[in-house]
């Protein structure tokens, strides 16, 4: 009957041992608050402390791996780029003379339309166009 929303998460293998290093690393904390024996307890709060480095350490190397403009400079957002835009990048990309990158985005153009639109003749014969002069 009513709209049914879902939400959803990927949990990436790094995203899990980060998390998997931090329950451990609270769980050594707190069993160190609770020890009895002096001794015991600064061995574990030293344990706990390179589980911490170790925390840092992970999420240092995992921003590093994730973020920056080389992360993901191949790809294109697709859910955010309309047919217009992906035209208006493949004519730009045409103008530089850089005709893998302009049939590309035409590429792109085309997949995100429906069946039957009506711009799907004009953005196959572009294809074909940018095609021939590549291999001029």
């Amino acid at each position: 009957m009513g709209s049914r929303i879902a939400l959803t998460a990927e949990l990436t293998p790094m995203q899990l041992l980060i998390a998997v290093v931090t329950a451990v690393t609270a769980f050594l904390v707190l069993s160190a608050r609770f020890q009895r024996n002096p001794n015991h307890r600064q061995e574990t709060y030293a344990i706990s402390l390179g589980g911490v480095f170790l925390l840092i350490a992970l999420i240092f190397f995992y921003g590093l791996a994730s973020a920056g403009p080389m992360a993901n400079s191949d790809r294109l957002d697709v859910y955010n780029l309309g047919v217009d835009e992906f035209v208006l990048l493949s004519s730009a990309a045409e103008r530089r003379g850089d005709f893998d990158r302009a049939i590309e985005l035409t590429n792109f153009a085309i997949n995100s339309l429906e069946d039957g639109d009506p711009r799907y003749a004009p953005l196959a014969a572009r294809k074909e166009k940018l095609q021939k002069r590549q291999i001029q």
